[in-house]
């Protein structure tokens, strides 16, 4: 049977592997109202901490636009254009990217935005995903953002689609499959410059804004161990080795 002191070890073992981990990527803490450019966060060891959430491995990915035309024309986004900071809807601690995403008439973009979210907070868990588009939506081209998020082993453990002309809507949010400390972030973003009726009519798209947050609990003491062993962390064997 596992007692209270024991568990109390096995978290706090948690919290100084978390610390470490920390130490060796050069992590900066955010303060809470602090916004930096997404180019910054692009370059290798960059992070950004939101409460117990520690962001790292971003990245930003967009194809040529399809249509012949030059980006600096036709659509997003220079990632130094695109600003990072702490999201603002109620959900739970995660990240608002703000900058004009768009796409001209008769043009198509994607973009592949992502990163990994880890949880410092020795005593929590996420649970579940939250994506909103709540900035300023403009012209009657498609939009469209799936975000898929996995483990570390890229085991997909959630999914959630939003879109600005079906049922899915511009906020969505599912809980994942299983309790996680660690995840990858993946958002496939499509812009359509394009009648979402008739794709023959150019139409403008864009966005704004879009938030990002990660709800999260406190397992029961048991339920903490069973996470631990099904990660495979080993961290129980691992501190027993070092009495």
């Amino acid at each position: 049977m596992m007692t209270t002191n024991k568990l109390t070890k096995i978290l706090s073992g948690v919290a100084v592997l978390g610390a470490a981990t920390a130490t060796v990527v050069g992590i900066t803490a955010s303060p809470s109202h602090a916004a930096v450019k997404l180019a910054d966060l692009l370059v290798p060891g960059a992070s950004f901490t939101v409460d117990d959430k520690l962001f790292t491995d971003f990245f930003f990915q967009p194809t040529e636009p399809a249509g012949g035309c030059l980006i600096i024309l036709c659509g997003p986004v220079d990632a130094a254009a695109i600003m990072v900071g702490p999201a603002t809807t109620a959900h739970g601690p995660g990240l608002k990217f703000t900058g004009l995403f768009f796409a001209e008439g008769g043009v198509m973009y994607d973009i592949a935005l992502g990163y990994t979210v880890e949880v410092l907070d020795p005593h929590k868990w996420i649970r579940d995903i939250h994506m909103t588009v709540d900035g300023t939506m403009v012209g009657e081209g498609d939009l469209e953002i799936i975000e898929t998020v996995r483990k570390p082993d890229d085991t997909v453990v959630g999914q959630c689609k939003v879109d600005n002309h079906t049922y899915a809507g511009l906020s969505c949010g599912m809980d994942l499959i299983g309790l996680h400390k660690k995840l990858k972030v993946r958002k496939d973003i499509e812009l359509m410059g394009f009648d979402h009726v008739n794709m023959t009519i150019p139409e403008h798209v864009s966005f704004s804004i879009l938030d990002q947050e990660f709800s999260q609990t406190t397992p029961e003491p048991g339920t903490i161990l069973g996470l631990l062993a099904v990660g495979g962390l080993g961290l129980v064997s691992r501190l027993k080795k070092q009495k």
